[in-house]
């Protein structure tokens, strides 16, 4: 699972502490759950697998380990009979009660390590070591 929060520096703890309730607690809203559903049942219905993509596509599924099927027919049976309880249960048994690796991008001047050591190993990468030189 990849996740994205944009922030201050100064705002970094409150960051990360809405995110960690958000990961364990999940805000349950049914209307948008549905909307949700009904969103991406609709994407994957009206999506098409072009020629550019067909390889990268067959790449991608036979990386996960599925190389002669298409995850996209998977998703829209699963999806065409889920509910919100079905979406609450993953998240108890697959998101929740999880440790997660933080990447933090910033001048190091303005990044409160104290914090960041409170919540884990810190592991402070150089530009060399980021971008190759």
């Amino acid at each position: 699972m990849q996740a994205y929060v944009g922030t201050q520096p100064d705002k970094l703890r409150d960051a990360v502490e809405a995110f960690e309730a958000i990961l364990e607690d999940m805000p349950v809203s049914l209307p948008q759950m549905e909307n949700a559903r009904q969103s991406v049942l609709k994407q994957i219905a009206a999506g098409r697998i072009t020629k550019a993509e067909l390889y990268w596509t067959w790449r991608s599924n036979r990386d996960r380990g599925y190389s002669n099927r298409d995850l996209r027919s998977d998703v829209y049976h699963t999806l065409e009979h889920a509910d919100a309880a079905d979406l609450i249960h993953y998240q108890q048994r697959h998101v929740k009660g999880r440790h997660y690796t933080w990447l933090v991008l910033g001048d190091r001047q303005h990044v409160d390590f104290k914090y960041l050591k409170k919540i884990g190993k810190v592991t402070e990468l150089t530009l060399e070591e980021v971008f190759g030189y």
